[in-house]
């Protein structure tokens, strides 16, 4: 089969297999959002009907495959006799690399579209992460080093001190359990890959010593592990976390500090000649709507290091 006619065939199976795994209940709605090129963002509304757009597969009419009636027996036809020509005449290694390509780039524009497109950079580094949209306006950022907040509670968390912070923010959240106004936190950190002993030991030693110690009675014993994180590319990095739940000390926006159940998630990875530590500290109610588990990994994965002068060497 011809190459057009390949590509042709690839992009109507995705648009088709997009279309029957998202149903009545989402469409892309135009906004001022750019993603992939159109400029569209994904919300959720219910029995809602798909209008033409601008996209690699704009050629289809997908209200076709969008409408409840007639949106699941076209979808499956169109992928079926799709396989079928595939694996009969044009390659199927040719045709699975470039479907899985198409629903690549649909699964990384629904993961990112949770945080912002802007990226941050990190005092004193070329790191730079894209945050959760939850960090907004209303949160603020604390510098350890330039003394800020005042309350060590604010900058570090209170069970261990974390190497090479570069920046905190706190961030004003709902209770859902309480319907209390709470405070959470984000920590960022980077140094130069291979100073992030801390007191002669490795980094994930003290951090598993510190967690064990600060958490008796965790669920789940500390301990690393390996996490994939995919960036917007599609490109996967393997991270190691650590977390550990129970009681904890948090401020709160009036009042003193008061101990309340909480999560604690470490993630840390070697990019480009630096150590790069994100942590997240999180009530467990606000832990649990905000998704943290889920939105860590997104933000691990917009985790970048561009060349400039004066960065860490690049690690061999």
């Amino acid at each position: 089969m011809p190459t057009l006619a390949v590509g042709m065939l690839v992009r109507a199976l995705a648009a088709a297999a997009s279309a029957y795994v998202r149903g009545h209940d989402t469409r892309i709605v135009q906004s001022n959002a750019t993603i992939g090129g159109t400029k569209g963002r994904l919300t959720s509304r219910p029995r809602a009907v798909e209008n033409r757009i601008k996209a690699p597969w704009s050629w289809i009419d997908r209200e076709s495959f969008m409408t409840r009636k007639g949106r699941d027996r076209p979808a499956l036809a169109a992928i079926t006799v799709g396989c079928a020509l595939a694996m009969s005449g044009c390659g199927r290694g040719a045709y699975e690399s470039r479907l899985e390509g198409n629903l690549g780039y649909l699964r990384a524009a629904a993961l990112f579209s949770d945080v912002h497109d802007a990226a941050t950079t990190l005092p004193g580094t070329p790191v730079t992460v894209r945050l959760p949209k939850f960090v907004n306006n209303e949160a603020k950022a604390y510098a350890e080093q330039a003394g800020d907040g005042g309350d060590p509670l604010r900058v570090q968390p209170p069970f261990m001190k974390l190497p090479g912070l570069r920046v905190t923010y706190e961030i004003p959240n709902g209770d859902p359990a309480t319907g209390q106004r709470v405070l959470d936190y984000c920590y960022l950190g980077a140094v130069p890959a291979g100073e992030a002993a801390v007191g002669g030991k490795p980094l994930e030693a003290f951090v598993a010593e510190s967690l064990t110690a600060a958490f008796p009675n965790s669920p789940t014993p500390p301990a690393w592990s390996d996490v994939s994180c995919p960036n917007p590319n599609g490109v996967a990095r393997t991270w190691q976390m650590i977390g550990a739940s129970g009681g904890q000390t948090f401020p709160f926006p009036s009042g003193a500090p008061g101990e309340a159940p909480g999560a604690f998630r470490l993630y840390t990875a070697e990019i480009e000649g630096w150590r790069v530590i994100i942590g997240w500290r999180f009530h467990d109610g606000t832990f649990n709507e905000r998704k943290v588990e889920d939105i860590a990994k997104v933000v691990a994965g917009t985790v970048t290091v561009p060349a400039a002068d004066g960065a860490a060497p690049t690690a061999q």
